[in-house]
């Protein structure tokens, strides 16, 4: 029996702060695991990056035709600037250089526009919001133009079994495998064929794009 009748009915004292504390540490938990802005900076940075890649592939290639021409046109005047740019697989990296640029520049804006807005939920951040969810196809489209352009070379010793490739740059600029001896910097052949940067293209936007897919993963799974 209870002697006072307070000891009867005195209600425990900290049962609902304590439920209060745990329900207040389990929304700043799932603030920390879904904040927002962490991935917004994070999508932001990956789009940063892709563009930058862009720029390095149309830079590379630029260099790349304009080292070419230099150094072959004093004996073959077909190799002029325009012509090795215009030809593939040269012109395939152009062309993809040209693609990405204007789909990650694109969402990189309205990424941009949106962040200046304060992420506000007006018709700029629903522009990006859609934006972003198709833009996280591109890594995709970036891989298969990184694999189609790779492929679209041919060996050296299959181009010197056409008999224009003397008079053809298209032709002989897209070869690969050749030896140093004939397509070197110092080349019989051909001068600085071998200085083709695509190895280092396509091991550099491969893993940007794999690392982009990752990010547009991780910014949308909170969402599903």
């Amino acid at each position: 029996m209870c002697e006072e009748w307070e000891e009867c009915y005195e209600a425990p004292a900290d049962e609902g702060a304590d439920n209060n504390e745990g329900d207040m540490e389990m929304d700043e938990e799932m603030e920390t695991e879904s904040d927002p802005a962490i991935f917004n900076l994070i999508w932001g940075a990956s789009n940063t990056l892709m563009v930058v890649a862009a720029g390095f592939i149309h830079m590379k290639y630029t260099t790349y035709a304009e080292d070419l021409s230099t150094a072959n046109i004093g004996t073959n005047a077909t190799w002029t600037n325009d012509v090795i740019k215009e030809s593939d697989p040269i012109a395939a990296w152009f062309t993809q250089a040209k693609i990405m640029g204007g789909l990650y520049f694109s969402g990189w804006l309205l990424w941009a526009l949106n962040l200046g807005l304060d992420n506000a939920g007006g018709p700029i951040h629903m522009v990006f919001l859609r934006a972003s969810e198709v833009l996280a196809l591109a890594p995709l489209i970036t891989l298969y133009l990184t694999f189609a352009s790779n492929g679209d070379y041919t060996t050296c010793d299959d181009a010197e079994t056409n008999s224009t490739f003397v008079d053809s740059a298209a032709t002989i600029s897209s070869c690969t495998d050749g030896t140093d001896a004939k397509y070197g910097d110092s080349g019989s052949l051909v001068v600085k064929v071998n200085d083709d940067p695509k190895g280092m293209v396509v091991v550099l936007t491969s893993v940007f794009a794999v690392l982009n897919l990752a990010v547009a993963g991780l910014t949308f799974a909170p969402l599903m």
